[in-house]
């Protein structure tokens, strides 16, 4: 579904992970785009700081290395693009535990991916839970630094769940969940200027 989407088609850097525990696996998207020459961004952990992490920009998986908790990581170099320090993702690809319809995310309960999405440089990417279908449920706790995903994509379908501002036109690569069309547009009019700041781990 996100292959087909045109999201997916019109943008040039991604974010992705290496799925780990049950993750929906990411090697089709990965492959995909490598081979359609799009920059693709995985996250590495930050040495000394725990529950922290930067997306570092990778060119194929002969440039990955076991890292942290043996999830295989960028090789970090001098040179390396970390998308805080150049132009971050326009999707973001992002595992969970579990997703509510208003696109709320439980993590594994490290806090990588809600810091990262603090960061301001992120608060403009399209955000997109991966998950299977039973990992959707009624509705998950929020907090005020939290950023909720634009779309959710099951082994079923792709469902846009807000009209994000930059991205309006997109929401007819895919279906929205029913009953929100409406009530998204109230919830998420805009993509958000700027996060709240997370606490520090």
């Amino acid at each position: 579904h996100i292959l087909a989407s045109e999201i997916w088609r019109r943008s040039s850097r991604i974010g992705l992970y290496m799925a780990v525990r049950g993750e929906i696996d990411t090697a089709p998207l990965l492959e995909e785009a490598w081979k359609s020459k799009k920059q693709v961004f995985l996250p590495l952990c930050t040495a000394g700081a725990e529950g922290c992490m930067q997306l570092v920009s990778c060119s194929g998986p002969e440039n990955l290395v076991p890292g942290a908790y043996g999830i295989p990581e960028p090789v970090a170099t001098a040179e390396t693009n970390i998308a805080e320090a150049h132009m971050p993702p326009e999707l973001l690809i992002i595992p969970g535990l579990a997703f509510d319809p208003s696109g709320n995310r439980l993590g594994m309960g490290g806090g990588y991916y809600d810091r990262l999405l603090a960061t301001h440089r992120f608060t403009g990417c399209l955000r997109l839970g991966l998950c299977y279908g039973f990992q959707i449920v009624d509705e998950l706790p929020r907090e005020d630094w939290d950023l909720p995903m634009h779309a959710l994509c099951t082994e079923n379908e792709l469902l846009w769940l807000t009209e994000c501002q930059s991205w309006r036109q997109m929401t007819a690569c895919g279906t929205m969940m029913p009953n929100l069309r409406e009530r998204s547009r109230s919830l998420f009019p805009v993509c958000p200027e700027s996060a709240a700041v997370f606490p520090p781990p």
